[in-house]
């Protein structure tokens, strides 16, 4: 179990930003007999989390499926398709999260896949699954998220609002997808003042590489909303 240690220290300097550090413990860690893919697919999605997707892209291609097991063919495949997902390759990615769900029903596969679909308008497809997500989840709100955002694409505007609504209750969601999908839904309405405030508040939010929204997509929005 000694890869275990020395995964943990590769966790702990990318972390903290010290790559060269983390990566030498990752490749001790490889060197372990007993180590486990799973770990290596984690240690990419850490990479992934930095925007480094060419050292992730090194990290990915070290799995040897052959090596995949029930016991790690859900952590390997969920990093595995958000890997294919974030560097293009979004057949593989739908695919692969798919042939997962099927086998493992979990909060993480659901709004993986209901993101992935609606980003690629398949729409009808990312309905059924974002509604099977929120029997599965019911109070998850990037499954909420995904479920409105797809009712807008399918022009659903009233459906859309009413999920945006149950997701705004209670504690404020903290990443900038919703507040700009929503956003979306009432520009649409021709409510430009609520929109422009929304938007707002998707910029104060964190942004991270693994998401396809970036912040200039928001400014662009906003300064239509300010015409």
């Amino acid at each position: 179990m000694f890869w275990k240690l020395k995964y943990i220290n590769a966790v702990k300097y990318i972390e903290k930003g010290e790559k060269e550090k983390s990566y030498g413990y990752f490749q001790k860690m490889l060197k372990e007999k007993k180590c486990d893919i799973s770990a290596v697919a984690t240690y990419g999605y850490q990479l992934l989390k930095l925007g480094d997707f060419e050292s992730a892209k090194n990290v990915f291609s070290m799995i040897d499926k052959n090596k995949i097991n029930d016991k790690n063919e859900l952590a390997v495949n969920m990093n595995l398709g958000l890997f294919y997902w974030l560097t293009g390759e979004k057949d593989k990615a739908i695919k692969l999260t798919e042939e997962t769900l099927e086998k493992y029903k979990t909060t993480n596969l659901y709004i993986n896949l209901g993101y992935f679909l609606a980003l690629d308008n398949q729409l009808e497809k990312a309905l059924a699954v974002c509604l099977e997500g929120r029997e599965f989840s019911p109070d998850n709100k990037a499954i909420l998220d995904n479920l409105g955002f797809t009712y807008f694409k399918m022009g659903e505007l009233e459906k859309a609002e009413e999920i945006y609504g149950e997701l705004f209750k209670g504690a404020a969601p903290s990443f900038p997808e919703c507040y700009y999908n929503f956003g979306l839904v009432k520009k649409a309405k021709g409510e430009k003042g609520e929109a422009k405030e929304l938007f707002e508040d998707a910029l104060k939010q964190q942004f991270s590489p693994l998401i396809s929204l970036k912040e200039t997509d928001v400014l662009k929005e906003l300064e239509l909303c300010r015409e």
